[in-house]
């Protein structure tokens, strides 16, 4: 009998072995390298606004260098690029209906968005904060043998968001290395509400990842970003693709 117990509060005492979740977040906990990026990067957006009958589509691409160095991140546009975003605003100015493709493009590309893109683990650990594993299994990913990670995830919302948001769901998949390091990840945000107690409006939100390592460095490679809504009547629909080549 006493033997039973000592073997029982031994069990007991033995830390219980990490879960995927946990190796994900204690690799993103790491430091990064201090190794300097540089890495051109392709943007293209596409969006349909509006009503049924009419709607307002546009589309646009840029594209750019950036790199970081002990002085911080550096976005360069080259002479062509600038050119034709100053003759779209020219345009614009003149006919209010026409359309600022390039302008809209270069706009995706703001020195926070490359952050997250250059170091995306800060940005990780923030959608990881609130999850709760609902599943690990193994998979496949371009052939190659990975650990596949279902979350709920829980976005946290201000008092004004509260107030209007009725519903919503969010999930992620996030596929991990046998080290813990992701590898890609797709996330979902669906959301349902109402404004001024009459306007229902829905929307959703679709992200795809796919993640890899620079000197040192995790990095995103590849990042698409889908999102449609609806409400009073409108509606409209975008699309964000963003492509990373390190050198």
């Amino acid at each position: 009998m006493h033997k039973h117990l000592a073997s029982l509060l031994c069990a007991l005492a033995l830390p219980l072995a990490a879960s995927g979740l946990d190796e994900l977040r204690a690799q993103l906990q790491k430091p990064g390298s201090a190794e300097p990026l540089r890495a051109s990067v392709d943007f293209q957006t596409w969006s349909r606004q509006g009503d049924e009958k009419k709607p307002v589509i546009t589309q646009g691409s840029a594209s750019a260098w950036a790199e970081t160095s002990p002085q911080g991140l550096r976005l360069l546009w080259s002479h062509d690029l600038l050119a034709q975003a100053v003759k779209e605003a020219r345009a614009h100015n003149e006919d209010p209906e026409k359309t600022t493709p390039i302008r809209d493009a270069m706009g995706g590309m703001g020195a926070l968005t490359l952050l997250d893109y250059f170091d995306p683990a800060q940005k990780i650990l923030q959608d990881l904060d609130q999850a709760t594993l609902v599943d690990e299994r193994p998979d496949t990913l371009d052939g190659k043998p990975l650990r596949l990670l279902t979350l709920k995830l829980e976005p946290r919302m201000g008092a004004r968001d509260r107030k209007y948001v009725k519903e919503l769901v969010a999930t992620a998949k996030v596929w991990v290395d046998a080290a813990g390091n992701p590898v890609a990840a797709d996330t979902l945000v669906k959301l349902k509400g109402k404004a001024l107690l009459v306007i229902s409006f829905s929307s959703e939100q679709h992200d795809t990842y796919r993640f890899g390592r620079v000197n040192g460095h995790l990095v995103t490679l590849r990042h698409v970003h889908e999102s449609s809504g609806s409400g009073g009547g409108e509606s409209g629909q975008s699309r964000r693709v963003a492509v990373l080549t390190f050198s």
